[in-house]
């Protein structure tokens, strides 16, 4: 049983026990940044209910089109999210795009990535139908390459 978690604004986490989801969330933001109580919140309900202590989290770096405020507030978030993980005690894997998404023969086409859950989890696919949805996908596809590609 693993966390996949993507990071973005539009990102999420994402419960996988191979091949089933369990379960998800949306990542939480207040006031532009991630919400990390409710971060924290939630991973310690999956904790105590499920025993998980595992996480893997997309590796993520600034983009040259990036401005430098909303690179500062994503790189503040995404400590939010590393520092959530660790307070309740995850052990985390960081994954780079790249990898995770070349193993599974993903291009960097968001919506190749909601495709691709859609037809993984059949039985998910409201949890995917929005476009707005990637995040979810991601996350769950980060978590399938932790565990059956990363070789851990």
């Amino acid at each position: 049983m693993i966390v996949g978690v993507d990071p973005g604004k539009t990102g999420a986490l994402v419960l996988l026990d191979t091949p089933v989801i369990i379960d998800y969330m949306d990542m939480p933001y207040q006031d532009k940044l991630v919400n990390g109580q409710e971060l924290f919140e939630m991973l310690m309900f999956w904790k105590n209910i499920y025993g998980v202590t595992e996480a893997c989290v997309e590796q993520v770096s600034s983009r040259p089109q990036q401005g430098v405020v909303s690179t500062f507030t994503f790189g503040v978030s995404y400590g939010i999210v590393i520092g959530a993980l660790q307070a309740a005690l995850f052990d985390i894997t960081f994954v780079r795009p790249q990898v995770w998404k070349k193993a599974l023969e993903l291009s960097s086409d968001k919506d190749d990535s909601r495709q691709m859950a859609i037809r993984l989890w059949p039985d998910n696919i409201d949890d995917f139908a929005r476009k707005k949805d990637d995040g979810r996908a991601e996350a769950a596809l980060i978590a399938l390459w932790k565990e059956e590609y990363s070789g851990n």
